[in-house]
């Protein structure tokens, strides 16, 4: 699974921080802690569903360029 440091968390040649743990572990965590609240109506929600949407359609114009063989504007 590839993160925001670049490296791949289990890689054997990632060192990430004290004790090989990857300094972004912190950040996931309070995303998922801040995700959490906002299904319970507890807080705003960490990403806002439009940039859920665009990641989407970023991911499946790549998906059907790779099957069609072309460019797919977006």
């Amino acid at each position: 699974m590839g993160h925001r440091c670049g490296q791949k968390l289990g890689n054997p040649g990632h060192k990430g921080g004290p004790q090989g743990h990857c300094p972004c572990a912190g950040k996931l965590r309070r995303l998922f802690a801040e995700f959490a609240r906002a299904v319970r109506g507890d807080g705003p929600e960490p990403v806002p569903a439009s940039e859920g949407i665009q990641t989407l359609e970023v991911l499946d114009a790549a998906r059907r360029s790779a099957q069609e063989k072309v460019v797919i504007a977006l």
